[in-house]
């Protein structure tokens, strides 16, 4: 694959573009892993750096800051503390969201099935192995790839989820979700069956998700740590699975869905815990975006709640469109 640029925008409409750097280990479905580092003003991403999967650093001016052990999966709010899974296996497992390692002759310095944390100065956290976790239920001895994917940060940071998850040709991807407390370094199970899809975190001690259940099946659901309780939100939002994403006191959800028979992508905001239910537009979904190359919407809510951007493919072209919330 061809690298891609990191660019950040700015100015009027976000429409001065400046050029960070470029990469060559990104995929379609989460790119290189782009994210900003708390408030520091500097971003961080994926890249092969001497033959080997590490995450870069950089400040707005493209100045590269550092280059750290690990990639990385997901950064802590206040960007002290950095998530590393291995990319190959789960590019291994779901291929759309693995990098191009043998084209580039990289190799990952992650084991498979591991979930790393450690901070922005190199101090290894916990290592999380995934075979050390309760297995994926229904797995039924067919050999699987194990893999980690998926990891979120809590809304202040003490608490970090991920995906436990074992792919088999043929079949529904399985997958188990896990909270890992910083402070306490206890381990907790969500109680959903063997699928979880897309989730996002309701401040520090709520999970909503896709997932199901044995009693009720596939829809969002809302998960309580503290009391260990999951809701069903089915008969508000449907069971139609999307990419929620929250702000930070996790009072609204926005979320999408995939095409209907229409090729039309829902977008919709939802107040959490509440009947209201907004849907805010449909952007139509060119079929030529397709399998890995698809353009799913993948909405982020900035902290404030104030605005938004989404993957559009409307124009037939990839895009990222901004817009003001109204609330």
């Amino acid at each position: 694959m061809n690298p891609v640029e990191i660019v950040a925008f700015d100015g009027e409409d976000w429409t001065t573009l400046s050029l960070l750097g470029t990469t060559q280990a990104w995929n379609w479905q989460q790119g290189s892993q782009l994210q900003w580092l708390g408030n520091s003003g500097h971003v961080i991403y994926n890249d092969f750096v001497g033959g080997v999967c590490k995450s870069v650093e950089t400040d707005l001016g493209g100045k590269r800051v550092a280059v750290h052990p690990y990639p990385i999966a997901a950064v802590s709010p206040a960007g002290d503390v950095l998530a590393a899974i291995c990319f190959e296996s789960f590019g291994a497992g779901m291929p759309a969201y693995g990098y191009a390692f043998s084209t580039h002759g990289a190799r990952s310095n992650v084991d498979s099935d591991v979930l790393i944390l450690f901070t922005i100065d190199g101090e290894e956290l916990a290592r999380l192995p995934g075979s050390g976790l309760p297995r994926v239920e229904d797995e039924g001895g067919v050999a699987a790839e194990s893999f980690i994917s998926h990891i979120i940060f809590s809304a202040r940071g003490r608490r970090v989820a991920f995906m436990r998850r074992c792919a088999v040709p043929g079949r529904r991807v399985r997958s188990t979700l896990f909270v890992y407390d910083l402070e306490t370094r206890a381990i907790s199970r969500a109680p959903f069956h063997n699928m979880v899809s897309h989730y996002c975190w309701l401040g520090d001690t709520k999970i909503f998700a896709f997932a199901n259940t044995r009693n009720y099946g596939d829809a969002f659901y809302v998960w309580d740590l503290e009391t260990d309780c999951v809701d069903s939100w089915a008969a508000v939002l449907g069971a139609n699975d999307g990419h929620p994403h929250t702000q930070a006191d996790g009072r609204w959800v926005l979320l999408d869905t995939y095409p209907d028979r229409f090729r039309l992508q829902h977008l919709k905001l939802w107040e959490v815990g509440t009947e209201n239910n907004l849907e805010l537009a449909a952007h139509y979904a060119p079929i030529s975006f397709w399998g890995d190359e698809r353009v799913d919407l993948h909405p982020r809510l900035r902290a404030d709640g104030k605005y938004a951007c989404i993957d559009c493919s409307t124009t037939g072209r990839r895009s990222l469109a901004t817009f003001r919330v109204i609330q």
